[in-house]
């Protein structure tokens, strides 16, 4: 055998031993990827011969890299770790006695694995709270008759389940204990983020000013009607 075939021999071991070792090393350049957050597509790992992904997907798409359960799923625990948070950011009202309310963010470090028991989430990379002047903050309720045409009329509604707890003043046919369905024409302003489950309010409904617990969660874009045929349907009007 001539010196050439040999070098062409040792050339090609050489070729091969160093496309296998690209392809398994790429889960361990790419980390980010091994992290539950990131979605399939934008882990993809470029190589025209040897395309792979390192995402939790793969495993589903049947495309992993070489290296994904050894270096994804087998390697050391690695923690997601944040940024401070930012400053609150502006209250969402700027009216005297109104309520809106207020965001902060804050930047991911680390995405860290998904063998870490505190991976990193969207929900806990965004905060909200109430701001604004409720101290004179009150509201009303009247009866609903045409729910189609009020959510034809409120683009941005939401609905939750009131209960009638007491009468403070006037005259009321509501005995104590009943269950209504109260629609909010505007989300952000007497939705979750403003009104929460279990909150106590005082709410004047004609001439009858009472007070009344928030029993469930405002669903968005939920009109009364569709679950709760059999109640009551009321709709918030914001004194």
């Amino acid at each position: 055998m001539s010196m050439y075939n040999i070098f062409l021999i040792l050339a090609s071991v050489l070729a091969i031993y160093s496309v296998h070792t690209a392809a398994a090393t790429k889960c361990s350049r790419n980390s980010s990827c091994c992290s539950a957050m990131f979605n399939h597509e934008l882990c993809h790992i470029a190589d025209e011969k040897h395309p792979c992904h390192c995402d939790v997907a793969c495993r589903l798409h049947g495309d992993c890299c070489d290296d994904y359960r050894e270096f994804c799923l087998a390697g050391e625990p690695v923690p997601c770790k944040y940024d401070a948070w930012q400053e609150w950011g502006p209250c969402s009202t700027s009216e005297a006695c109104d309520v809106g309310y207020q965001t902060r963010r804050r930047k991911v470090l680390q995405t860290g694995n998904f063998r870490s028991k505190s991976p990193c989430k969207h929900s806990a990379m965004v905060e909200t709270k109430r701001c604004g002047d409720i101290s004179c903050h009150t509201y009303a309720m009247s009866r609903v008759h045409d729910v189609p045409q009020y959510v034809r009329d409120n683009f941005r509604f939401s609905s939750a389940i009131y209960e009638f707890v007491a009468r403070v003043s006037g005259s009321c046919d509501i005995p104590e204990g009943t269950f209504v369905c109260v629609m909010c024409s505007d989300d952000e302003r007497c939705g979750n983020k403003v009104v929460r489950e279990g909150q106590i309010l005082d709410i004047v409904n004609d001439s009858c000013h009472a007070t009344w617990i928030k029993r469930t969660r405002s669903a968005t874009k939920v009109p009364c009607s569709s679950t709760m045929t059999t109640w009551k349907s009321y709709a918030f009007e914001q004194k």
